[in-house]
């Protein structure tokens, strides 16, 4: 079954994969050139290795859920933008790059629709995540996909010295884990798919992170 909703297209079902096909390049160009230009150098975690693994992640659900054409133009766009805005404000990155991509993609002949679905699905990645449909829940997942691998530790690693290094007050290792624990208790995949692959993986890694903050703690 497809998903997601049809909007009206003036092109017929060739010039529309085609076109998917072409704005789907220049937004990889677009986002290549804007991450090495204006993030690479300053954030060791949302760059661009970040962006292409959230992209494994989002194709892995596309294909599952069979989507269609348009759904996979709306996440592909979605994933390269979402964080194209936290060179900008690491606080409020998601609105950035929903505007970012608002702005670039204003250019293409595509349905308001479409522009405003690719919108919504970066801003549904806003912490706490309550996307309002399939092609958000993708995305957000796709956005923590690596809490529910056996890179989570080294993913983590990187993103506590990005945490440190874009900040002026430093906060600890131990701080970093427990800020850390709480986000995992508190945090939900939103697919299916992610809950059957992901979510034994994610409680082991809790668990280890638990274990290795309370010896830490038995030891101050």
């Amino acid at each position: 079954m497809k998903q997601g909703i049809c909007f009206e297209y003036l092109l017929n079902k060739h010039s529309i994969d085609m076109s998917f096909k072409q704005i789907k390049a220049e937004i990889t160009s677009f986002s290549t050139d804007y991450f090495k230009a204006n993030v690479e150098q300053k954030l060791c975690y949302h760059n661009l290795n970040h962006t292409k693994d959230v992209l494994k992640a989002a194709w892995k659900m596309i294909r599952h859920y069979h989507l269609n054409d348009q759904d996979e133009f709306i996440i592909y766009a979605a994933v390269w933008f979402h964080d194209l805005g936290y060179v900008n404000s690491p606080n409020e990155h998601e609105q950035y790059g929903a505007k970012i991509a608002g702005d670039y993609l204003a250019k293409y002949a595509l349905q308001k629709e479409i522009i405003l679905a690719i919108q919504n699905c970066i801003l549904a990645t806003i912490v706490p995540q309550i996307p309002g449909n399939l092609l958000g829940k993708i995305v957000c997942d796709a956005d923590l996909f690596h809490l529910g691998t056996k890179k989570f530790k080294k993913k983590n690693k990187l993103l506590f010295k990005e945490y440190n290094d874009s900040n002026d007050i430093k906060i600890t290792k131990q701080d970093w884990r427990n800020r850390t624990i709480l986000f995992l208790e508190e945090h939900q995949f939103q697919t299916d798919f992610c809950r059957d692959l992901l979510e034994e993986q994610k409680q082991f890694n809790l668990s280890r992170l638990k274990k290795k903050f309370s010896q830490l703690e038995l030891m101050t």
